[in-house]
């Protein structure tokens, strides 16, 4: 991506304290067949190294340091600092595939009436099982994670 073009998507870490997870998760990221994207770390009150970690071996991660602030404000944060035409907030405790993000953004050209959309999320440790894919809303507030532990041959 050129300087002073805008990315097709900016993808919206807000972290903390993300040692364990950081490295596999961005070097999967970086992996896509999709280009186009910017990658908004949301930093709020770490106080292991994973900030100076990600700046140093990632450089092309845009650090923001949002000092001792929730979840929900660096959702926020990362969603008014973002650039793209599509908004992506993700946890960082997530591999994704190579062709994941080509595929979501191919998706949502095709169709303009879709507003918001939801992983397949998989198991960590068995990832022919499916951790989530989407939530059910109840009218009462009440939601329940779609798919769970169903095999994730059913949604291909």
């Amino acid at each position: 991506m050129s300087p002073g073009t805008a990315p097709r998507v900016s993808i919206v870490f807000p972290v903390r304290n993300e040692l364990a997870s950081y490295r596999a998760c961005l070097e999967s990221l970086y992996r896509q067949t999709c280009a186009g994207f910017e990658t908004l770390w949301v930093e709020g009150g770490s106080s292991d190294n994973s900030i100076e970690r990600v700046r140093r071996e990632f450089p092309q991660v845009t650090v923001v340091d949002a000092g001792d602030v929730g979840f929900r404000r660096k959702c926020r944060l990362g969603g008014h600092l973002a650039r793209g035409e599509y908004l992506l907030l993700s946890n960082v405790d997530v591999e994704f595939e190579p062709d994941w993000l080509e595929r979501l953004v191919r998706r949502l050209d095709d169709n303009p009436r879709i507003g918001v959309v939801a992983p397949l999320i998989l198991h960590f440790d068995r990832r022919h099982l499916v951790n989530e894919a989407g939530n059910t809303f109840h009218f009462s507030g009440a939601y329940g994670s779609r798919g769970l532990g169903r095999s994730r041959d059913v949604y291909r």
